[in-house]
Order: C-alpha cells, then structure tokens, then sequence
C-alpha cells in the first residue's frame, strides 16, 4: 500500500507545466517528456543562481543525454538559457509533489 501511494505521488508529477530557456518560450508539461529526464533544481536567490551556473557546465552533457534541467523558483537571473534548461511553471505546485513525495519515502 505503501508503494501505490508513492508511486501515486510521483504520477503527480506529469500535471506539472514548464517553459523552456532556448529563446522560443515553448512550454510544455512533465507528461509531454516521456522520453527524456528531468532534474529539477529547488531554491531561489543566489543559491539557486549558484547551482544552475555549475549546472551550466555540464549544458552539453545534459542535452546529449536528454535530460532538462527544471529551475522551480519564481525567475532566473536573465544570462542563463539554452535547450538544457526551463523554468517551472506555478513553482508552489512542484514545492507541493515534492514534499508529498518526500513525505512517502
């Protein structure tokens, strides 16, 4: 029982809506990604502006290996973009599945 609840918590995650960083402003949902990963990053201020500029080192792994790099937080600073990184939509709603989720583990 225990599993079915985590496994219905981490199937909340595919509601979830981001915005791409590549200069088209395309969003899309967690859904919609079926076959890449996805790391998001949670934070906000100079924390997470630290984390995605070493995140951004590794930009050319991450699109070769078809993962896309979440940022859940309000805004980023304006020089970090590219095909590797988006911006979640509605952050509390991402906060919120990944407590629930931290919640069952």
């Amino acid at each position: 029982t225990e599993a079915l609840r985590k496994m219905d918590r981490e199937f909340r995650f595919l509601g979830l809506e981001y915005e791409r960083l590549d200069g088209t402003g395309i969003g899309g949902r967690m859904l919609d990604l079926q076959d890449r990963r996805v790391m998001a990053i949670f934070g906000q201020g100079e924390e997470l502006e630290a984390a995605l500029r070493k995140a951004a080192a590794y930009r050319r792994r991450w699109e070769t290996s078809g993962i896309l790099v979440v940022a859940v937080a309000p805004s980023l600073p304006k020089d970090l973009a590219g095909r590797w990184l988006a911006l979640a939509r509605a952050p509390q709603d991402w906060c919120g599945c990944r407590d629930e989720l931290a919640a069952v583990s």
